[in-house]
């Protein structure tokens, strides 16, 4: 059963399918897209198959392999080649199959990636962060989730340590993640949780110093302020991560003062937006950092979701209308007829390649998202 937005978006798609311009026999618009739970879609011309390298050499050769030529056998011998299997025979061995030494996977010049990360956060995690702060307050409601902030606490005697956590980064956040949720499994509750790591570009211009912040959506409490997890054990554990890694590197104990680091507050407005602001940012301050010398702190990873949620935003995935792509090929302003809130075409020296968008409501059945985040667990 569809909710009755949903059925109205699809009467209007409904009312243009009768009335198909151009098209009346279904022609396919050659295009392929990926439609998210919350409405997000991305949809691309599928462009024709390219031959492969063995396949051109293949048709090249194609009138020497269906030669048959009438070659009476020797008596006597064993083995005697037709000049069609000779033909073939010589082909294979000239192929990059064969024994030649042409270029391969193996003697070819590799190309030099930049590390992972060097390019701020990726579209498929700027996607996944906000179809799982979607799911989360559609599963929980608003009142029911927490918006944390953890920040690295101030070493200004020490650069040492703060050039050494900010390399250490990914690190940090990968033990804090995992201590964070072993401690709300304690309380008897799921951990279920979405965030990005943010730079903070103030005190990176101002002192040269990289401050990696993580900003984190996550279900805190039943609707009752009993927090599953306190700012406080959130203080200790953070602490605790810190004096671990700078005792691992440096071989040194040293005080950590987390109780400026940690900041917890209910989520009040739309979940995504809380995010939405710190996932936007990233690409200056990557620039800054690499001009400055500083590329090793370049955080590998800029998004972090709970395993549970981020297989359940897949299951959700689902191919966008072909309706929707007729329409949409057809330069129908379903913007204006309302079925969407934006629909911006992917183009590249004046020439069309795609299109992103987002519909004015979520396609997604009517299904009980909280039962099928709890069948993830």
């Amino acid at each position: 059963m569809l909710s009755p937005s949903v059925t109205r978006s699809q009467s209007v798609l409904a009312d243009f399918a009768k009335n198909r311009i151009d098209d009346p026999f279904h022609k396919p618009t050659g295009m392929s897209g990926k439609l998210y739970p919350n409405g997000e879609f991305t949809l691309g011309y599928v462009p024709p198959k390219r031959k492969t390298e063995k396949e051109q050499r293949y048709d090249d050769a194609y009138d020497y392999q269906t030669v048959t030529v009438d070659v009476p056998r020797m008596v006597g011998k064993r083995v005697l080649y037709s000049l069609e299997e000779t033909l073939h025979r010589d082909i294979i061995l000239d192929s990059p199959l064969g024994l030649s030494t042409l270029t391969n996977s193996h003697n070819r010049t590799k190309t030099v990636r930049k590390p992972r990360g060097s390019k701020g956060i990726s579209g498929l995690g700027k996607r996944t962060i906000r179809n799982g702060a979607w799911i989360l307050q559609k599963s929980y409601g608003k009142k029911q989730l927490g918006f944390l902030t953890v920040t690295l606490p101030s070493f200004r005697d020490r650069p040492d340590i703060m050039a050494l956590l900010a390399i250490e980064w990914s690190e940090l956040t990968r033990q804090f993640l995992q201590e964070f949720s072993r401690e709300i499994k304690r309380s008897g509750n799921k951990a279920v949780w979405v965030g990005c790591t943010e730079i903070q570009e103030k005190r990176l211009r101002e002192r040269g110093e990289v401050a990696p912040h993580l900003h984190l959506v996550y279900h805190a409490h039943k609707g009752d302020y009993r927090w599953f997890i306190t700012a406080d054990k959130i203080r200790e554990i953070w602490s605790r991560v810190i004096g671990n890694v700078i005792e691992a590197a440096l071989l040194e104990t040293v005080e950590v003062d987390t109780k400026a680091a940690i900041d917890t507050k209910t989520v009040k407005k739309d979940a995504s937006a809380y995010l939405g602001k710190y996932m936007s940012k990233g690409g200056e301050a990557v620039k800054a950092m690499e001009e400055g010398g500083m590329s090793e702190a370049i955080p590998s990873a800029w998004w972090h979701c709970c395993t549970q949620l981020k297989k359940m935003i897949h299951s959700l995935i689902t191919d966008v209308p072909q309706d929707v792509k007729r329409a949409i090929h057809q330069k129908v302003d379903l913007v204006k007829r309302k079925v969407m809130l934006y629909l911006m075409p992917i183009t590249i020296n004046d020439k069309t390649f795609g299109y992103v968008g987002k519909f004015k409501r979520s396609l997604c059945h009517d299904r009980n998202l909280l039962q099928l985040l709890e069948s993830f667990y």
